[in-house]
């Protein structure tokens, strides 16, 4: 199995470093998910990717690999959980929204809020980072910790099945312009979310996609 794997993994990093390399993970710890390849094989092992700098990492024992682009990847599944597809370079999850098949580039941009101050307060003096991975979730680890706050803001980009074919989406403008019939109700409900965070966006997108 480490012969097949030293073919398609390339050395990134230390773990002692695990965490400290995915910035924004889909899940707090390694999981276990299948690497199907374009040659019909397959891998099981630990993984876990980073939603803020697209990048897909490997766990054997005690050593973080980073999954290379260069090699013949069809999918990764965690089965039950998460499904991603290799798109131009690029990793997309695969999923469904108003039961209809949607793909997205992960984009979370991590921003502070402040120091924690007296009472739970923010501030915004300090520049030490603590890290609690317990905030986000079905999509990971978020950063809540007790010195510095954060949050995550969304800039996905978002492959849209649509009337005239899949469009890609990136902004507000080109969802309505991919939905002309539907603007103004989704321009109306858009009022009531937060588009800079994706589960929000992600709702504004299953609203249009419905029949």
């Amino acid at each position: 199995m480490k012969k097949l794997l030293s073919t398609i993994l390339i050395l990134c990093l230390g773990a002692s470093l695990a965490h400290a390399a995915i910035s924004v993970p889909l899940f707090p710890e390694f999981k276990h998910a299948t690497v199907y390849m374009k040659n019909h094989s397959r891998i099981v092992a630990p993984m876990n990717y980073d939603m803020s700098a697209d990048k897909m990492y490997y766990k054997d024992g005690e050593t973080v690999m980073e999954l290379s682009l260069d090699n013949p990847v069809d999918s990764i599944v965690w089965a039950g959980e998460h499904s991603f597809v290799l798109m131009n370079g690029k990793f997309c999850e695969r999923v469904k929204l108003s039961g209809k098949p949607v793909l997205v580039q992960w984009r979370l941009k991590k921003v502070s809020i402040g120091k924690s101050g007296a009472l739970g307060a923010n501030t915004q003096s300090g520049n030490v980072v603590e890290m609690n991975l317990s905030g986000m979730g079905m999509y990971g680890a978020g950063e809540t910790g007790s010195v510095e706050n954060f949050k995550y803001t969304n800039t996905n980009i978002y492959f849209i099945p649509t009337g005239n074919g899949i469009k890609r989406i990136s902004s507000l403008k080109q969802l309505y312009k991919a939905f002309p019939a539907k603007a103004e109700a989704a321009k109306a409900f858009a009022k009531s979310l937060d588009l800079t965070q994706y589960q929000d966006f992600m709702k504004l997108i299953a609203f249009c996609l419905e029949d």
